[in-house]
């Protein structure tokens, strides 16, 4: 059976997304020397390190919920083509210039989410809508299409 990949992201994001016809390279919150990439998963479920923070009642920052991401931000993928040019979390660790201090720590955090790192997957580039094959938004409980993409020949 192939594989399947995603990029997970918050549905209040997502039309800013297709808008731009391109999944772009994530480079927030990221040291120097390391090399930016954009992020996928295996996970068809939800990939536990795309959900996001917020600021609680005391201003404090701090990560939502998955019932709260649902609720305050919605959940939304976007499945990409199995022969999309992509390279393992492994790889990725010794290509992009980060310490193996900080390639644990991201490991650990994963860990702690309920991540597994053996599930991401990343692209030194950007990948555009030519390897998108649908859109997904959560809806009471399970994945639903958004919108379908297609080959304009």
């Amino acid at each position: 059976m192939q594989k399947r990949f995603f990029h997970y992201t918050a549905e209040n994001r997502l039309e800013e997304i297709l808008d731009s016809e391109v999944i772009k390279i994530a480079t927030a919150n990221l040291p120097k020397k390391v090399k930016p990439a954009a992020w996928f998963s295996t996970n068809e479920t939800w990939e536990h390190t795309a959900t996001k923070f917020a600021m609680d009642e005391s201003g404090r920052l701090k990560e939502l919920s998955l019932d709260e991401m649902i609720e305050m931000c919605g959940l939304a993928r976007i499945e990409i083509e199995p022969t999309t040019p992509l390279i393992t979390w492994a790889k990725y660790r010794h290509e992009s210039g980060m310490s193996i201090q900080l390639a644990d720590e991201l490991e650990k955090i994963g860990y702690n989410k309920g991540a597994k790192p053996n599930e991401w997957y990343t692209s030194f580039r950007p990948v555009s809508i030519d390897y998108w094959i649908r859109a997904d938004v959560w809806r009471n409980g399970k994945w639903v299409e958004y919108e379908v993409f297609t080959d304009i020949e």
